[in-house]
């Protein structure tokens, strides 16, 4: 097992050994074809004036367009540089023109927030079910609550690896990363009406739901955090958002599960003829003790899905390009 993970990690990393100072890449997965690493003085300055008068060129075009958002990356058209070498052949550089924020601009700015609020919504509800899950099986008269637990890991993880692959085949199909932070809220709000049955049947079919969904949302958030903000505060927008459960979680397990659970039982007793059992005070039973508070959380959820509609609409103009981008260099 440990030689076929090394072997996994270390093929994508090796490249191709250098012959007489030139790389050459392959053509099906690289947009530059031969790239000389030995300098050349004649090569170097005419590449170089060539490049001061495009970039002048490309800066007012840059001026004029106007983005969704302050400092959202803008590509610039792939550029078609003439060689030197013999029988005139062109090389294809992918150009991309990002503009490196500060990270008080993306803490103002609003696309931050919105994604901060759909982490906050669906992985809170998240986190705050997967904390609750015991007692939500204990009211519903299960014993299964280890199973359900382990049900949540392996949905977690089997969450984290095929949203990833997921949302890159959505967006070598002309849709936006976002769009699946959308579904995985939809995931999320569906997952908290089947809990609210009580039925037994759907715990299990809730649990893998919940798992795939919370497992989701740390693939997806920081991967639409990169693209609207780049790479350069990238560190500290992944640390803030990492949070985000967390603080959700807490809210909406003291506030809402806590809140609503401790008044259905103590409606739960006071209505029961049954003796209280020594430990079980605070005991409750039924579809009644978690139904409205995970009603509550679907709606939170349903709101979070809105604000993801909205954020897809604000970037929708930034991830074209980025289509168009990706559909120039597989020409």
């Amino acid at each position: 097992m440990l030689i076929i993970i090394s072997v996994m990690v270390a093929v994508p990393v090796v490249q191709k050994p250098l012959s007489s100072g030139r790389y050459v890449s392959s053509p099906k997965n690289s947009l530059v074809k031969e790239i000389d690493l030995i300098p050349n003085p004649v090569r170097s300055l005419n590449h170089t004036k060539s490049l001061d008068v495009k970039s002048e060129s490309l800066a007012g075009d840059c001026e004029t367009e106007i983005f969704p958002l302050k400092g959202v990356p803008g590509f610039i058209e792939e550029e078609l540089v003439e060689s030197s070498e013999p029988g005139n052949v062109k090389e294809r550089i992918e150009a991309q023109n990002i503009v490196d924020l500060t990270v008080w601009e993306c803490l103002v700015a609003a696309d931050f927030w919105l994604v901060n609020f759909v982490v906050i919504s669906g992985g809170g509800s998240g986190l705050a079910i997967i904390n609750n899950f015991a007692q939500i099986g204990s009211a519903a008269k299960s014993e299964e609550v280890g199973l359900y637990v382990g049900i949540i890991s392996v949905g977690s993880c089997f969450g984290r690896i095929t949203s990833g692959y997921a949302s890159d085949f959505l967006m070598r199909s002309g849709y936006p990363r976002p769009l699946c932070l959308l579904i995985t809220q939809i995931i999320m709000t569906f997952s908290c009406i089947l809990l609210a049955t009580g039925d037994v049947f759907f715990l299990y079919i809730g649990s893998a739901l919940i798992g795939m969904a919370y497992g989701a949302y740390w693939t997806l958030a920081p991967a639409v955090l990169s693209e609207i903000f780049g790479m350069k505060p990238f560190a500290i927008l992944y640390k803030i958002i990492g949070i985000c459960p967390t603080i959700g979680s807490y809210v909406l397990s003291a506030k809402i599960l806590g809140v609503l659970y401790d008044k259905q039982a103590a409606l739960y007793h006071h209505n029961t003829t049954e003796e209280t059992v020594q430990g079980e005070v605070n005991a409750c039973y039924g579809r009644q003790c978690f139904g409205f508070a995970l009603l509550y959380l679907s709606a939170i959820c349903f709101i979070g899905g809105l604000a993801c509609l909205w954020l897809i609409k604000r970037t929708d103009r930034l991830y074209s390009r980025r289509y168009q981008l990706l559909c120039s260099s597989a020409n």
